[in-house]
């Protein structure tokens, strides 16, 4: 759980240059814009399409596929066995019976399977 916690810092510092530092640094060299009025113009149009194309991205979709899992031994999974995911968003799946403490969905990162059958 300590790589995907690593992981996860890596990708929000990732959104944060690209949702920030990209389009100031762009319009502040390039089109030589003030500060103010840049951080403006990215707060009006560029942050709600960034943020709608971010959610649209990493949404969850339905994906039964057959893997098997290769990452370290677990309490719910089993090296080398096959599972079937429900879900998918690009990065993690979800399967049946793979619960969090609230009885929710629990997700797991796509590093630790391969894919047997789609």
């Amino acid at each position: 759980m300590r790589h995907l916690t690593q992981l996860q810092t890596v990708i929000q510092f990732l959104f944060h240059i690209i949702d920030w530092r990209i389009p100031f640094f762009a319009l502040h060299a390039i089109f030589k814009i003030d500060g103010r009025k840049s951080q403006h113009f990215i707060a009006k149009y560029w942050r709600p399409r960034w943020k709608w194309l971010s959610r649209r991205l990493f949404a969850v979709r339905p994906c039964s596929r057959q893997l098997k899992y290769i990452g370290p031994a677990d309490s719910f999974f089993v090296k080398n066995h096959l599972y079937r995911s429900i879900n998918f968003t690009g990065a993690t799946y979800a399967f049946e019976n793979y619960l969090d403490e609230k009885g929710e969905l629990k997700r797991i990162g796509r590093d630790y399977f391969t894919v047997i059958n789609e």
